[in-house]
């Protein structure tokens, strides 16, 4: 098998492990069982843990981004941008699995610093996509009147993540509900319907 394909197979394992075990869950020794390779085969790749979840961490985000892009390219409307946004926490869910982000939490003053910058800037760039998209829907009158976009984004960024770590423990509607009740809060009415 090619070194590249080695790579984004020790990746894509690594990164299940992380979102249903978290950091600290997982070893070389569980990934080595996963692609059958040596955990020497690993230490070539990624010469530490910390190396690997860096490049999984940077690779997490430039999907996540990617598919805010292909969001706001796809619709100007704030109601289906949030959706796409719970859509994505609810296909980690429907796999037994939350947010990169969120599975690292709990642990992060124990992650290497490489880690937690990462976390770090996953996290900014969740929170500028939803500040741009309740800043783009307060402009077309979207936005609840007095919500400042800002805020709202830390908002719904931090309290998604909760949910999906509760929905995952409990109840999985747990995710749906929050974001129903997220959606009331922040969302303007539309014109002829109560909220």
């Amino acid at each position: 098998m090619p070194a590249a394909d080695v790579k984004t197979q020790l990746l894509d394992e690594a990164q299940a492990l992380a979102q249903a075990r978290g950091y600290h869950g997982f070893s070389y020794g569980d990934l080595a069982a996963k692609v059958r390779i040596t955990t020497a085969s690993i230490h070539y790749h990624f010469p530490t843990k910390a190396d690997m979840v860096v490049a999984l961490a940077r690779r997490y985000r430039a999907e996540f981004e990617a598919a805010m892009e292909a969001t706001a390219a796809r619709t100007a409307d704030l109601a289906p941008r949030l959706d796409a946004l719970v859509a994505t926490f609810a296909a980690a869910l429907d796999r037994d699995r939350v947010c990169l982000v969120g599975a690292f939490a709990g642990e992060f003053r124990g992650l290497p610093a490489g880690v937690q910058r990462e976390l770090r800037k996953h996290l900014e760039s969740g929170e500028t996509w939803l500040e741009r998209f309740f800043a783009e829907g307060a402009a077309r009158g979207q936005l609840r009147e007095g919500v400042r976009p800002a805020v709202i984004a830390k908002v719904w960024f931090s309290t998604l993540q909760g949910a999906l770590l509760v929905a995952r423990a409990g109840d999985a509607s747990t995710l749906r509900k929050v974001a129903e009740g997220l959606r009331v809060l922040c969302l303007a009415p539309l014109k002829g319907r109560a909220t």
